[in-house]
């Protein structure tokens, strides 16, 4: 069924299309499929009815990301902008339009941004300082700790500060590694700055490893995951998808239920009679550690009971 129609009275084509944009890369698209398709479900079931969805990727670099937002703001075919990819996303969406609906699909506050928005809080960056006391768990004899760091990411300074009060309540160190990579960058190349972080922890022998929650680790989590497994780091992540690319652990909310919720929030706009304001930001209240035993068995690491016993799923490849 096509949601393309004319208005009664003007005989004007009315919008037919919920426009996306994406931090990740379109290259990539394989690694966001389980989200996308989790959004398209709920897009389908709210709008009741199936809906073109006009998927745009920014290839990790934020003023695409406005220039992207931009474009769906400004077509008569978009009546509902899908910000995806973390909370930049939705900042400059934000930024483009204060009349489009937009809906997120993670962000880091339960607060409203503005009346035009709304979507799912998702917290990711704000369980890094649970994440680092799950790594004291995972390995107590460890002094230091690193932690792998986007300083460009939204409000990371106050989240830095929050996580090194967390490391002076565990008596623990955590020595940061920034990764930023070159302007308009390839994935190969922000693939290859993000492993030449994480060889300055091997070089100095720091384990284990703290990937902080960030949009442009998660675009690029199976390279992740296959560097800490080559080069026996253990590492705690925020997504289950890096436990199941190879990562040792991972904690937080479930990813494809984000984006399942936001589509939904989208086509229920998009049917009509429904407007951002009346839907309430919505806050994920689960969250799950996902521990992978197989990568422990290759990585020497012993699991903890009690750490093991906490676990809401456990994978064996």
């Amino acid at each position: 069924m096509s949601m393309r129609k004319k208005s009664r009275k003007s005989g004007r084509v009315l919008a037919s299309k919920v426009g996306l944009i994406h931090s990740g890369s379109d290259d990539a698209r394989q690694l966001h499929a389980k989200q996308i398709k989790a959004l398209e479900e709920g897009l389908k079931f709210g709008a009741e009815a199936n809906v073109t969805l006009d998927r745009n990727y920014a290839d990790d670099k934020p003023d695409e990301l406005t220039r992207l937002a931009r474009n769906l703001a400004n077509s008569v075919d978009v009546t509902v902008l899908i910000a995806a990819g973390g909370s930049e996303s939705a900042r400059r969406a934000q930024a483009e339009s204060t009349t489009k609906s937009i809906v997120f699909t993670s962000v880091a506050t339960k607060n409203r941004p503005a009346n035009n928005m709304t979507g799912i809080c998702a917290r990711t960056s704000e369980l890094d300082s649970t994440r680092l006391e799950k790594l004291v768990k995972l390995m107590p004899g460890s002094a230091t700790i690193g932690a792998l760091t986007n300083p460009k990411r939204s409000n990371f300074s106050t989240q830095w500060v929050e996580l090194q009060r967390t490391a002076t309540r565990l008596n623990v160190t955590v020595p940061q590694v920034d990764v930023i990579p070159p302007p308009n960058a390839a994935p190969r190349e922000i693939e290859d700055t993000i492993e030449q972080a994480i060889n300055s922890f091997v070089a100095g022998n720091v384990k284990p490893l703290l990937v902080t929650a960030d949009p442009l680790f998660n675009n690029h989590r199976d390279k992740i995951g296959e560097i800490t497994l080559r080069k026996k780091i253990p590492a705690i992540f925020q997504w289950r998808e890096f436990a199941e690319a190879g990562g040792l652990m991972s904690y937080g909310p479930n990813l494809a239920v984000a984006y399942k919720l936001a589509g939904y929030y989208a086509g229920r706009i998009f049917k009509g009679g429904i407007l951002p304001s009346d839907l309430d930001v919505l806050e994920l209240a689960s969250f799950d550690l996902v521990i992978n035993l197989k990568t422990a068995k290759e990585l020497g690491v012993r699991i903890p009971p009690d750490l093991l016993a906490s676990a809401d799923d456990v994978l064996f490849s």
